[in-house]
């Protein structure tokens, strides 16, 4: 499975997401080992037709991962309408997965609390 090259590869260096393509749904075991496969030690994973997921040790951080990888998206997008955005480098990306054992809890609360406000 080929892995998603934005320019810049920005996906891949921010929110630490490795991102994938499959060029239709997930609807055989053996697509789903591919996605799988392709997902490796990554946390999230961009499957053209499918949408995307994200994977943690509990489900608060795989939707705090969801979040993240929404947000990263969005910008790079706004980025992308003003020119070629300029990547975060390794070290961005490494001093971010250090930091988010400690933050990661801290937005799952934000998160909540967001949802809990929101009008239903």
């Amino acid at each position: 499975m080929p892995a998603l090259r934005l320019p810049g590869q920005v996906l891949a260096d921010t929110a630490t997401v490795f991102a994938a393509l499959v060029k239709r749904l997930l609807r055989s075991a053996e697509l789903a080992d591919r996605a799988a496969a392709a997902l490796g030690q990554a946390n999230a994973l961009i499957l053209r037709g499918n949408g995307a997921l994200t994977c943690g040790g509990t489900p608060e951080q795989a939707v705090a991962r969801m979040w993240l990888l929404a947000a990263a998206c969005e910008v790079w997008l706004a980025a992308s309408a003003s020119g070629v955005p300029r990547p975060m480098d390794a070290s961005d990306a490494e001093s971010w997965r250090a930091v988010e054992p400690e933050l990661g809890p801290r937005l799952w609360q934000h998160l909540r609390r967001r949802a809990a406000d929101a009008p239903h």
